[in-house]
């Protein structure tokens, strides 16, 4: 579908970034204002985690979308803070795997109904029938970008 017109402000990318922000800042309140200190990036990587604990880095990186110089940095951070851990490879022992700690794995735990929260006020009024041609759409919107 050819747009006759391009404006900012009705360009697919700021309504899409501009509510990804926006999710993402009402996530980071919700988190903050429960008391803890993690950002949304981090809870990205635990949730990821949580999903398929004992990825490589670059496997991280791959699934949230991040570089992995970006993936490095929040891998130390929550490794400082206990929530992950590195361990190598049984194949190859240059590599490293990482792994949520039980603490890590508490703390996915206590996270989680905080981001239910959000996604379900965030779909507030959606029917299931719209949220499921909203995902059609941008995931074909992600083909199109991504070329697959």
């Amino acid at each position: 579908m050819p747009y006759r017109d391009f404006s900012a402000n009705e360009a697919l990318g700021h309504f899409m970034g501009r509510t990804t922000r926006a999710m993402y800042r009402m996530l980071q309140n919700v988190i903050s204002s429960a008391g803890y200190d993690i950002s949304i990036e981090q809870w990205v990587i635990i949730a990821n985690l949580n999903r398929k604990n004992g990825q490589f880095q670059q496997q991280l990186a791959d699934n949230t979308y991040k570089n992995k110089t970006s993936v490095t940095r929040m891998i130390n951070a929550l490794q400082r803070k206990g929530f992950v851990s590195r361990r190598p490879d049984t194949k190859d022992l240059r590599q490293k795997r990482i792994f949520l700690t039980k603490k890590g794995s508490q703390l996915y735990e206590k996270l989680r109904p905080l981001a239910m929260k959000v996604q379900e006020q965030a779909t507030l009024d959606i029917k299931p029938d719209e949220m499921e041609d909203f995902k059609d759409v941008l995931l074909k919107i992600y083909r199109n970008i991504e070329g697959g």
